[in-house]
């Protein structure tokens, strides 16, 4: 058989359809099907990739899944006009464009020395450690519930439940690192709208507060501390410090934005929409003092956000990419003065412009390198 193109694909199944198949169904039964087929391969992936096995007689041929699929995508290519061809690669246009800084990190010249490493997946029974085991089952399993999804705020997949794993494990590594080397960055992360029970705001695990608990099960971590400045209110992070003489929550955030039902933490500051520079530091400033005098930890997690930025679609502060500078230079500085190792999530990030979130999130990881060329 010889390769075909996009194009010839769709005449084949034109001509094939107005041959064999006599005609198309219409478009939205074959919306159905498609959605059908999809479930076929997601049947057959989470038994071959996860947890669940094959059944006797059951199908398993995962190509035929994956060409059923490709047909009808095309059927309806064809029913509504769209040249794929022209659409794909205006798509990979598209994401070329978008994502043309994404890698800064790995292609920089600063970081040849660092070293860039996909982590494992957290295990089940270190998920456990914060989540109830059978909130932990039904998120693996896919039988949250329909409110429970739309809290999360992203339909269950496999690719949701894997990048949630690796996420938390992501946090895991680098805690573990920073113990080492002072520093490490967890290139995602920051889930901290997870509670024990169920997920929130795009955050089905909390990963640091999972990765707090793995570290507590060694010898070299008793209190741990969490600096979250991401522009939303840690809940998650606060609900499951509560209470726990070992875990310190400090959370400085939008005081009316999401959640809206915030969850008493450790420190909370809330300030005022549209908050500049001065006041945004200055209540960081206040919140340093105050753990300096109230807690004494072996370990930070710092939830950095890349959206009190002025320019955040869901932000409502107007901090500047300055400020946030200033604003990662005093955490690491509060971390040199206490000889406190680092682990840094990412966190959030929604300016229209995705270059804006990588400056932001690019110059978090510059200081963090430059607090481990001073601490090692």
């Amino acid at each position: 058989m010889h390769p075909i193109t996009l194009n010839e694909l769709q005449q084949t199944v034109d001509d094939w359809i107005k041959t064999i198949g006599v005609r198309y169904f219409s478009e939205l039964t074959n919306l159905a099907q498609l959605v059908e087929e999809v479930g076929e391969v997601s049947r057959i992936m989470s038994r071959r990739y996860g947890d669940q096995s094959f059944k006797a007689g059951e199908d398993n041929e995962l190509g035929d899944e994956l060409a059923d699929v490709l047909f009808v995508l095309v059927c309806i290519a064809n029913q509504t006009g769209i040249d794929l061809n022209e659409a794909m690669l205006a798509n990979l246009e598209k994401k070329t464009a978008r994502d043309a800084t994404r890698h800064r990190i790995a292609d920089s010249p600063d970081f040849l020395q660092a070293e860039l490493l996909v982590p494992a997946g957290a295990t089940n029974e270190q998920l456990a450690l914060v989540h109830d085991p059978h909130y932990v089952d039904r998120v693996i399993q896919g039988q949250l519930t329909d409110l429970e999804i739309r809290r999360i705020g992203f339909p269950w997949s496999l690719g949701l439940m894997e990048r949630s794993r690796r996420s938390v494990g992501a946090s895991i590594e680098a805690a573990q690192r920073a113990l080492q080397e002072s520093v490490s960055v967890n290139l995602a992360g920051g889930t901290h709208h997870a509670f024990p029970d169920a997920g929130q705001g795009y955050c089905v695990f909390n990963d640091a507060a999972v990765a707090a608990r793995v570290l507590q099960q060694t010898d070299k971590v008793k209190n741990v501390l969490f600096i979250d400045l991401d522009v939303h209110q840690g809940n998650g992070t606060a609900a499951i410090a509560h209470s726990d003489p070992t875990l310190f929550s400090f959370s400085m955030h939008c005081e009316k934005n999401f959640p809206f039902r915030k969850t008493q933490g450790d420190l909370d500051i809330p300030l005022p929409p549209r908050t500049g520079d001065a006041e945004f530091l200055r209540g960081l400033m206040q919140g340093l003092k105050t753990i300096e005098q109230q807690f004494e930890p072996d370990l930070v997690f710092y939830l950095a956000g890349a959206d009190p930025y002025a320019g955040d679609r869901l932000g409502q502060l107007d901090v500047s990419k300055t400020g946030l500078r200033q604003r990662d230079e005093m955490v690491f500085q509060f971390c040199t003065r206490h000889n406190l190792p680092i682990a840094v999530a990412m966190a959030g990030g929604y300016a229209p412009d995705i270059d804006d979130i990588v400056d932001i999130h690019f110059a978090t990881v510059c200081r963090a390198l430059k607090h481990h060329q001073m601490n090692v």
